[in-house]
């Protein structure tokens, strides 16, 4: 494969995207179309990793690259499953909406019988229908009418963490 008038084999560019980070890869695929092509759409399937585990990753690849309504589907449920609790007690649980939140600025369709049929909570029902009502024309607008609705409170710009048994990954909170 030539790169630059300099020629590479395809061992050594397999090689090179493993070692990179997300940033890296994704700039290394544009240098040239047949990387792009090869490559590309083998980063892109990575967002299935950071489902529910890395919002900071997981907001860059659903930001970045383009996915079907199959796909946003398919990371609707997942995510809709098996939400995080970022807090809360016996009673009452906050759950971790930006994950949701990132799929329905996307059009994640939760009138979907699949959706509909895997949710089982009547909060996560509840908090659905209030997050697509403040979906907006962009997402500053949306942000400002979530600060009015009390349920999704793990939204809002003032939203203070105290992780339930000191989970690593929950202790650097990314706002939406």
């Amino acid at each position: 494969m030539d790169i630059n008038n300099i020629y590479i084999t395809g061992h050594i560019i397999k090689n090179i995207i493993d070692i990179l980070d997300l940033e890296d890869k994704i700039s290394f695929t544009t240098c040239n179309k047949t990387v792009y092509e090869k490559y590309y759409d083998n980063i892109k399937v990575d967002i299935y990793k950071y489902v529910n585990n890395d919002y900071k990753y997981f907001k860059r690849f659903i930001n970045t690259f383009k996915y079907d309504i199959l796909t946003i589907k398919t990371l609707g449920l997942l995510t809709i499953i098996n939400p995080n609790v970022v807090w809360g007690g016996y009673k009452t649980k906050y759950y971790d909406l930006r994950y949701i939140y990132e799929l329905i600025m996307k059009d994640l369709d939760i009138n979907d019988m699949d959706i509909v049929n895997v949710n089982t909570s009547i909060n996560i029902r509840f908090i659905l229908n209030t997050l697509k009502k403040c979906k907006s024309i962009n997402r500053y607008e949306t942000k400002v009418k979530i600060q009015n609705e009390p349920c999704l409170r793990t939204l809002h710009y003032d939203f203070t963490l105290y992780p339930i048994n000191n989970r690593v990954d929950l202790l650097e909170w990314v706002y939406i």
